[in-house]
């Protein structure tokens, strides 16, 4: 994935040359200056890939104020084999796990309130499970607060 490339890079304005100069926060420049010529060492510019990577990669959002329902839907790329990703809630800790191997996808989720969750194809109705219903190249799934294990086979090749 470019992004993980462009993030391991020690080139400036990147990251790791940031961390390399003794950054601790995200710099409002791309130099390391001091004095009369720098505004701030402590800036959000760039703060957005941590967004990305709850949201496309781990598959983590929240879909109602203070976490009463969350949306969990992992985007599948060819190059990862899994992800996991947790955030301490108002309601409780929220987290999603998952992987991709060998054509078996596993997925496991704990959510304090309610939860959509997008899996491939599946059609087992289990304790806690409110609805399923198919949509697309996906299956929705949406259940009570609990902790939740999917596993998916398939028989295509990967």
């Amino acid at each position: 994935m470019r992004w993980l490339s462009i993030r391991k890079g020690t080139f400036a304005p990147l990251t790791p040359h940031k961390v390399k100069e003794g950054a601790t926060t995200l710099w409002e420049r791309w130099e390391k200056l001091t004095g009369r010529d720098m505004n701030s060492h402590n800036h959000h510019m760039f703060g957005s890939v941590d967004h990305w990577i709850y949201k496309y990669v781990a598959g983590l959002e929240v879909l109602e104020p203070g976490f009463k329902k969350v949306l969990i839907k992992p985007r599948l790329f060819k190059r990862l084999s899994n992800a996991s990703a947790s955030v301490r809630s108002i309601r409780g800790l929220v987290s999603v796990e998952w992987e991709f191997r060998n054509n078996v996808f596993k997925l496991k989720a704990t959510v304090p309130s309610f939860a959509e969750i997008h899996l491939p194809k599946i059609s087992e109705k289990s304790p806690g499970i409110l609805s399923i219903k198919e949509e697309s190249n996906w299956v929705i799934v949406e259940v009570s607060g609990g902790n939740y294990n999917f596993e998916i086979r398939s028989d295509k090749s990967s």
